[in-house]
């Protein structure tokens, strides 16, 4: 199992979520992204949905690991406009 974790495709499950979202109007650009070990890390991701900027979000960190998952994300940026939302 441990080989498994450590040697998952991590990248690749990364831009199938990135196209799921995409389907949903929710684009990820700009970002930064970085495999290591257990996860990955992604950095300054510009968050748009149905083409208007909404967030920028300076990092986010999943580790996956045996028994359960991290995810943590830091300061996440909210666009001004963000209220035009419907």
């Amino acid at each position: 199992m441990l080989f498994l974790i450590l040697f998952a495709p991590k990248e690749e499950l990364y831009y199938k979520l990135e196209h799921e979202l995409n389907s949903n109007g929710i684009t990820i650009s700009d970002e930064l992204f970085e495999s290591n070990l257990f996860g990955i890390s992604i950095r300054d991701a510009k968050i748009y949905y149905k083409d208007l900027y909404v967030a920028k979000v300076k990092s986010l960190d999943l580790s996956i690991l045996y028994l359960y998952d991290i995810l943590e994300i830091k300061s996440v940026e909210f666009a001004e406009d963000i209220s035009q939302l419907d």
